[in-house]
């Protein structure tokens, strides 16, 4: 998992975030797999991010998992609240 950390006020935070967001980790993944670290597990990617972990790791073995609810309102419960426990 990656530390939200600051953006200036001047950027589209949005897409800034993604973008730094996914570079960070492929970089953490990347150096920690080079340390001989085999069983990494990288939280938080979008569907869209998943489907580019292929072509990013193409010579590295590796499994993505994806939990779904079914329970939509629990879902928007859990994620309204989350910021209340640090």
């Amino acid at each position: 998992m990656i530390p939200d950390f600051g953006i200036s006020n001047n950027v589209y935070e949005e897409k800034y975030e993604e973008e730094i967001m996914l570079e960070s980790s492929i970089t953490l993944l990347n150096y920690f797999h080079n340390k001989g670290l085999k069983n990494i597990i990288a939280l938080d990617f979008n569907d869209l991010r998943t489907r580019e972990l292929p072509r990013i790791f193409k010579e590295t073995n590796f499994i993505t998992l994806k939990l779904i609810s079914s329970d939509y309102e629990q879902n928007k419960r859990q994620m309204i609240s989350r910021g209340e426990n640090g």
